[in-house]
């Protein structure tokens, strides 16, 4: 296999990293070469906060900050590359999750949603919020706190791109994994059980790890509609409504 990386020299190269960040992120897109650097520098860091123990020294360099910018950057190498190690810092602890959301990543994520063309950055922007759902129960609030951002992953979910849909359903997974009430119940005003048992016709096919997430995410939507009511679960009834129940016999 590949040699470890020599951490100590990756160190080393965070503040040379972390200098030229600080002068030319914030140059937009208005030069191929500042764009070419961007992406060079971003394409590094992104390697570099593969290895966990990196990820304080790029926070303690305020390189994090302008990584949340960069996912904005209209150079689609610049953005990917930037999402790529915001991902990695938010799949980390949760102290440094936090840090990444408090600076704006949900607002910053809601907007490439929004207006990006490209079909690979909408998918990294949806891993990344995937990896905030998966963490505390608060910086899974935020991403409902976030204007308008649960009803666009919504729509990701069921009708965009086969492997962008993939990574909206973690998403939801996530979510539904937390068991909260209020989200729970926010989910299912939309749709949810009626778009998940439609995602497990989508996904039989080709699909085992996201038809295990889908059936685990209905059981966690059943167990809260069970906790809610004693005497009668609406959820469960939904779901056979839905043709769930058949599907999973199928």
């Amino acid at each position: 296999g590949a040699p470890s990386p020599n951490f100590q020299k990756i160190k080393s190269c965070v503040p040379l990293l972390a200098k030229i960040l600080d002068e030319h992120a914030n140059d937009g897109g208005r030069s191929s070469d500042i764009s070419d650097l961007l992406a060079n520098v971003c394409g590094a860091v992104r390697c570099i906060s593969q290895i966990e123990e990196s990820l304080p020294l790029l926070v303690d360099a305020g390189i994090h900050i302008h990584l949340v910018h960069l996912c904005s950057h209209p150079e689609p190498s610049v953005a990917s590359s930037a999402l790529c190690a915001v991902g990695n810092h938010v799949a980390s602890d949760d102290q440094i999750t936090q840090t990444i959301v408090d600076i704006g990543i949900l607002d910053a994520l809601t907007s490439l949603l929004l207006d990006s063309k490209l079909q690979t950055n909408k998918k990294e922007a949806c891993w990344v919020i995937s990896n905030i759902a998966a963490g505390t129960l608060p910086q899974a609030e935020e991403i409902f706190n976030t204007t308008g951002l649960v009803e666009i992953l919504y729509k990701l979910m069921q009708y965009d791109d086969h492997n962008i849909r993939k990574e909206a359903c973690y998403v939801f997974f996530n979510i539904c994994h937390k068991r909260r009430i209020s989200h729970i119940k926010k989910l299912i005003s939309m749709g949810i059980i009626e778009t998940f048992c439609g995602l497990l016709k989508w996904f039989a096919e080709s699909h085992a790890q996201i038809l295990v997430g889908i059936l685990g995410a209905l059981d966690d939507i059943l167990v809260v509609g069970e906790e809610a009511s004693s005497l009668h679960n609406e959820y469960s009834e939904r779901v056979e409504q839905a043709g769930g129940l058949d599907i999973i016999e199928e």
